[in-house]
């Protein structure tokens, strides 16, 4: 699973040097950097990445060395190098396809973890679809009334 952080001029050179990184340039005033936020959360979820974001009013210094002049502006780096840029917000949808073209994957999904109880639930289940195939139960539910 991937993950959100926060980056500075100070600390931006450490957080992309290793693995895939996206930079999201972001202002808090930028009503479309809002909207980007929560589908950068979900693709850290999804993807092995790190989303790095930086408060372009904070740290003036990054934004220009990648000639950021309109915001969100998305920086996509691996392992230190610089792989793609694009400006603007953009759809789950354009951004899953854009981060599929540079070879950035998915996180695997990690294995369900059967415990003691769904496994003798999921064992009974079985006896008694084996028993009624067997016919040993009486699966027809009719009721008798008394007499």
């Amino acid at each position: 699973m991937g993950k959100v952080v926060d980056a500075s001029d100070a600390t931006f050179d450490e957080i992309t040097g290793t693995g895939w990184v996206l930079v999201d340039f972001w202002a808090p005033w930028c009503g479309p950097c809002k909207m980007v936020a929560p589908i950068l959360e979900q693709i850290a979820e999804e993807r092995e990445i790190t989303i790095a974001k930086v408060n372009t009013d904070e740290n003036p210094n990054t934004p220009g060395r990648f000639g950021v002049r309109g915001i969100p502006t998305l920086v996509l780096f691996n392992e230190g190098q610089l792989a793609d840029q694009r400006t603007g917000a953009a759809s789950k949808i354009n951004l899953d396809s854009w981060l599929d073209t540079q070879g950035v994957d998915l996180q695997e999904p990690e294995p369900e973890e059967e415990t003691k109880s769904s496994t003798v639930i999921q064992n009974i289940t079985y006896n008694i679809q084996d028993s009624a195939i067997a016919g040993d139960i009486n699966t027809n539910l009719d009721v008798k009334e008394d007499e």
